[in-house]
């Protein structure tokens, strides 16, 4: 049991000094491709930071915990969320949705409509019952989740 704990706490080292490094190369990179930061913060470095709960959610598909795999998506994105309230009181520059662009805007109200059609899943489970599309067994919540996201 004390190697687990070892291992997870060397994993999260890991991923703490991986992310600092990462913002400094998103930034690099954003601002070489004429991104700027806001765009290289919201395409560059989400897909480099979702690979770990990418990994876990399929891991935890694989081994049969969906809720495993569930508990890990919105496990992080109620985190995400506590560290902007985290940055915000501990930042003393006044509210710090005062400071970013209204571009973010689109995004915040992307990822409501996201988690709660995901939670509409979850909480009504008939309500996205299977359809026969191509002899394949398709969720409607499945099939909404990327429409909304990719456009």
């Amino acid at each position: 049991m004390l190697m687990t704990w070892f291992q997870f706490l060397a994993g999260a080292l890991l991923v703490i000094v991986a992310g600092a490094r990462l913002t400094r190369s998103a930034d690099v990179l954003g601002r070489a491709l004429g991104l700027g930061a806001g765009w290289a913060g919201v395409l560059l470095l989400p897909l480099a930071t979702s690979l770990p709960e990418l990994v876990t959610s399929l891991r935890a598909v694989i081994i049969h915990a969906p809720d495993l795999a569930a508990g890990n998506l919105f496990g992080s994105n109620l985190f995400n969320i506590t560290i902007i309230a985290v940055v915000d009181l501990v930042q003393g520059k006044g509210p710090i949705f005062s400071c970013v662009k209204r571009g973010h805007a689109l995004v915040a109200f992307l990822s409501i409509l996201l988690m709660s059609i995901s939670g509409t899943g979850i909480l009504f489970p008939f309500l996205t019952a299977p359809e026969d599309l191509l002899g394949v067994l398709v969720y409607t919540q499945s099939l909404l989740l990327p429409a909304i996201w990719l456009p």
